[in-house]
């Protein structure tokens, strides 16, 4: 699970990634080549400019295209926190079916949800998992709907 990398801040309502926010997908790319983050079998990505162009640069080094879904999307001005609540579940029902490594890419306020409703062995509302910064991420095994937590990372740039 990302964070998007650091966004432009022009006042659009999708701004694409700064030139920290390249940096930083780029980094997401070198630490797969490092045997740092494993090698995903799918790229999952919000419908928004900056979480695709996350994952842009491991898509075209490893051939795996990303999926857009809308599920990934952040909160939308209509939505009801309650309907919000239940398109982040329908989502996380759904990796809890899928094999392989799956990366998804999304926003702040879909991860702070997600932590919520995330069946894990660890306490994601924990103090410790609250703060995500631009390109964060957490990584975890799923094992008959546990969320066993791997690892989380900052991405430095």
């Amino acid at each position: 699970m990302f964070r998007h990398a650091e966004r432009e801040n022009t006042g659009s309502s999708n701004p694409p990634l700064s030139s920290r926010g390249l940096l930083q997908a780029e980094k997401l790319l070198e630490e797969i080549d490092l045997n740092v983050l494993p090698r995903p079998s799918k790229l999952l990505s919000s419908p928004k400019l900056r979480a695709q162009q996350t994952f842009l640069q491991i898509q075209n080094k490893l051939g795996v295209e990303i999926q857009i879904l809308s599920e990934l999307d952040e909160r939308h001005n209509f939505e009801s926190i309650e309907n919000f609540s239940k398109r982040v579940k329908r989502f996380l029902n759904l990796m809890e079916t899928q094999n392989g490594v799956q990366f998804f890419v999304t926003h702040l306020d879909w991860i702070e949800e997600a932590l919520r409703l995330i069946h894990s062995d660890t306490d994601l509302l924990s103090e410790r998992y609250q703060s995500w910064l631009p390109a964060q991420s957490m990584e975890f095994e799923i094992h008959d709907r546990l969320w066993v937590l791997q690892a989380t990372r900052t991405c430095l740039v």
